[in-house]
């Protein structure tokens, strides 16, 4: 049968929680920047504005965000199997 004392104790979370550890928010937000960084650098050097660009550096930098985060959500689902063996993923929403 099943034995009790195996089974860890996960603390409990809310969707919002599990949800921003499943599109890893801290990687996500981290790399906006270097994206941002490469849209603005881009436009300096060809003599363009972010003033002018904003609609194009919005869909950048959300567009970005959403792929990066669809990634991750990817990544966690492919190493489901793993995760539990490992102390730093074992509690992360899909384990």
């Amino acid at each position: 049968l099943h034995d009790e004392s195996a089974v860890t104790s996960v603390p409990e979370t809310t969707r919002l929680q599990d949800l921003s550890a499943l599109v890893k928010m801290g990687i996500v937000n981290s790399n906006t920047l270097t994206v941002f960084t490469g849209f603005w650098l881009a436009l300096h050097f060809n003599g363009l504005s972010v003033m002018d660009n904003l609609d194009k550096l919005f869909f950048t930098i959300v567009g970005s965000g959403l792929i990066m985060a669809g990634v991750c959500c990817l990544n966690n689902y492919i190493d489901r199997d793993i995760d539990p063996l490992m102390e730093r993923t074992k509690t992360r929403p899909t384990v």
